[in-house]
């Protein structure tokens, strides 16, 4: 499974990883895709957290996506996803 230096795929989803992630975070795989406002709730959320190194996120939300849901990422909302979270967040 995929793993950077903050993030994990698991069986249970997504998960941080330390040293590189100072807190522990867990994301359920049944929650990865939901959907809010038309955006993946995950990936404008995390763009809140001020210790997430973002690219590092979204990679590792991507991978996730794949492997527990093979198919099922739409490319367009993950793009949508990404940028309204950056209009919100310029830090990232």
């Amino acid at each position: 499974m995929y793993k950077n230096d903050q993030w994990e795929v698991t069986n249970y989803g997504l998960e941080s990883v330390t040293p590189g992630a100072p807190y522990v975070y867990q994301i359920p795989k049944g929650t990865l895709l939901k959907i809010e406002n038309g955006f993946y709730g995950w990936v404008v959320h995390l763009a809140e957290k001020t210790w997430i190194k973002y690219p590092l996120f979204v990679a590792a939300f991507e991978e996730a996506a794949n492997y527990h849901f093979p198919g099922s990422l739409d490319a367009q909302v993950f793009l949508d996803s990404q940028v309204e979270a950056k209009s919100c967040h310029p830090h990232i």
